[in-house]
């Protein structure tokens, strides 16, 4: 028996490997395009490698439980064709016994996939962000894109029109004031960008500008009125380096390790405010992080009861739910500003819905055998 849990270990990395392989590829495919791009416009090849790599734990977060699917039915689908399961339950093993290895196997990546939800994905998203801020203040104009947002600090966003050479046009920069809720709207027909690498800060100037400012949420009255200013020239001094030095509880939620987490969510609680940001998100990592065993709990029945020639259709089906998975995720994190909704319970519904249903269909299968 030993021999063949080594076998059927082997198989489920083998198969685990090459999925993995495939969907890190393409679920990076979008960096690659925007990699080469920024290649040809004089961008390291050596600076881009380490961007890539470090977006790399956040995509595995994801490809590993997908890819553990996969494998799972490829796997299974091919012994039950070949009547392997058949002949090791006439001898006397158990179903149990005979999945032990991608139970183990399971458990393993959940705790890889753990590691890198709670640590490694959230400072490496935090690594590439900073990354890109350095990028774009050696040479900015190799990280503008028209059509596209570019986010200088937390608060400022820039949009451009077109380019050529050295100068912009058609830009629009976007300032919220934090305290006063304000928006600030700076639109400029011409302007160039002039990085000052040694105060950390990039000058904008501007050429026929205008400037407005806009309440958020709030009906202007006819007495009230908010500053609107058109003209001809304007030097625009952007803090860029204020961005690159703020401080690790400043991150955003998604880009604080779980100590940060905890921490932010500590203060969030001293200072009155409303934590549930902070258990969505931890939930939304500890879900992430079983759903490998989940996914082969699901993938199991699926690929004993097909042969090979139906393989195809169970690994579709199995898609499917992952997608039903992940789409769960996507509906929790809509609802993050509806905490009377409680989206960190909706997380849990595939997940325990998945374990459940498939220890349930796999216990069944083990006595009929």
């Amino acid at each position: 028996m030993k021999t063949f849990n080594c076998y059927i270990a082997k198989s489920l990395l083998l198969n685990l490997g090459m999925a993995l392989g495939i969907l890190v590829f393409v679920m990076l495919g979008t960096h690659f395009f925007r990699a080469f791009d920024l290649l040809a416009r004089g961008v390291s090849p050596l600076f881009l490698g380490r961007m890539l790599l470090f977006l790399l734990p956040d995509v595995l977060r994801f490809a590993l439980p997908l890819s553990l699917l996969v494998s799972c039915v490829l796997v299974f689908s091919r012994m039950s064709a070949d009547n392997e399961v058949i002949a090791l339950q006439a001898s006397g093993v158990s179903l149990w016994q005979i999945i032990s290895p991608c139970l183990f196997i399971s458990v393993i990546i959940s705790l890889a996939c753990l590691y890198l939800s709670m640590f490694a994905a959230p400072d490496c998203r935090y690594q590439a962000r900073q990354m890109q801020l350095e990028a774009l203040l050696g040479n900015p104009l190799t990280m503008l894109e028209p059509g596209m947002e570019l986010r200088l600090t937390d608060h400022s966003v820039l949009h451009i029109g077109h380019k050529r050479a050295n100068v912009i046009y058609d830009l629009h920069l976007f300032d919220r004031d934090p305290d006063s809720g304000r928006l600030r709207d700076i639109s400029a027909a011409k302007g160039l960008l002039m990085p000052q690498p040694k105060n950390g800060k990039l000058e904008l100037l501007l050429q026929g500008f205008s400037f407005a400012e806009y309440e958020l949420g709030q009906s202007q009255e006819h007495g009230d009125s908010l500053p609107f200013v058109q003209a001809d020239s304007l030097s625009l001094p952007l803090d860029f380096a204020q961005a690159q030095e703020q401080k690790p509880l400043s991150r955003r939620l998604k880009m604080m390790n779980v100590k940060m987490l905890f921490g932010d969510w500590s203060r969030s609680e001293a200072d009155g405010e409303s934590a549930s940001r902070h258990l969505l998100e931890f939930h939304y990592r500890l879900v992430l992080s079983m759903s490998p065993f989940a996914f082969l709990i699901l993938g199991v029945p699926f690929g004993i009861r097909n042969k090979r020639s139906e393989a195809s259709i169970g690994l579709l089906l199995c898609v499917v739910m992952a997608l039903i998975f992940y789409a769960f995720l996507l509906l929790s994190d809509s609802l993050r500003e509806y905490p009377r909704l409680h989206p960190e319970l909706i997380l849990w519904i595939p997940n325990l819905a998945y374990q459940i249903g498939g220890l349930l269909v796999i216990r069944k299968m083990g006595r009929n055998a």
